[in-house]
């Protein structure tokens, strides 16, 4: 029986992908740098931001190019997907204890969830920080596991990408794949509101 539903944050709650892709386009031209195109932007998309901007932007220093990316870093363009906050009371209003695992450093994450008026909802939030392993490693769950005593059969991951994909099914936990997430060999849903056929 599952009794704890983890959930990735970008692009499975929130839509933010574009947001993100923008703000960093936007600091590559103003370094000078030439913009990398949206599929390679979206290969690395998901990994911790700072080995995403030094995979795709190895000639310049980390810290310089988040720092300049910040100025184009914008809360207020960042949305819930549609029903996200009645899914998530319904899944409470069900007993379910929620958390979040997310690549997200935990200053940004816990501002952006304040921001869409969802914080209150999860029971724990898993940031980059949090863990010295990250998606798709299956250890990446295992601080989640820790704290909230489960075994693998009682929990549950919703991702939207392969590296979601990959982290839960290695880590022997049920994964349902969101949005554009492939939907070859898993259980999937097209939109946050399938949940409720699921739980």
């Amino acid at each position: 029986m599952i009794k704890l539903i983890i959930f990735d944050f970008d692009d499975t709650l929130a839509d933010s992908k574009n947001v993100r892709y923008e703000m960093d386009t936007n600091a590559a031209k103003k370094l000078g740098l030439k913009p990398v195109s949206e599929r390679k932007y979206f290969k690395y998309y998901g990994t911790p931001y700072r080995k995403l901007i030094k995979e795709l932007y190895p000639d310049i220093s980390v810290n310089k190019f988040i720092d300049v990316a910040s100025d184009f870093y914008e809360l207020d363009k960042f949305r819930l997907f549609p029903k996200t906050e009645e899914i998530l009371l319904y899944l409470k209003d069900r007993n379910y204890k929620l958390a979040i695992l997310s690549s997200e450093e935990g200053p940004e994450l816990k501002t952006l969830l304040k921001h869409l008026k969802i914080q209150h909802y999860f029971d724990y939030v898993h940031a980059k920080e949090d863990s010295e392993h990250y998606k798709p490693d299956p250890k990446v769950f295992d601080d989640i596991l820790d704290r909230f005593k489960l075994k693998k059969s009682e929990v549950a991951y919703v991702g939207d990408l392969p590296i979601d994909r990959d982290a839960a099914i290695s880590a022997g936990i049920f994964f349902i794949g969101i949005n554009h997430c492939p939907k070859e060999g898993i259980m999937w849903t097209d939109s946050i509101e399938g949940l409720k056929k699921i739980f």
